[in-house]
């Protein structure tokens, strides 16, 4: 599987490229795309992440890094959430649907 995907205007990864990482496709790399968690590198695109649970289960939008954190705590019965974006980035819909606990497993 891909580590990324892209277009001209959006990134979407699992965690991230952060701010201080050398080669955020390193997968052994504590700030790769894979593990990040420290604050997001702005890339010229808009990022859609997640791996951090956002606080409140709800999804984040950080203007500074322009991105969106959009785990909502699925595994920890919160919200599986996703969003609509057109091509250019522009966020059209938010989609959430609440895990169950019979799907979780911690």
């Amino acid at each position: 599987m891909p580590l990324y995907w892209s277009n001209e205007k959006v990134f979407v990864s699992h965690a991230g490229i952060a701010e201080d990482c050398v080669d955020p496709f390193d997968e052994s790399d504590e700030r790769s795309v894979i593990w990040n968690i420290s604050n997001l590198k702005n890339i010229g695109k808009l990022q859609v992440i997640g791996y951090t649970p956002c606080k409140d289960n709800e999804p984040i939008y950080n203007e500074k890094s322009n991105s969106w954190n959009i785990d909502t705590g699925s595994g920890y019965e919160g919200n599986l959430t996703a969003i609509r974006l057109s091509m250019e980035g522009n966020l059209l819909e938010v989609i959430k649907i609440k895990a169950l606990k019979m799907d979780v497993h911690i």
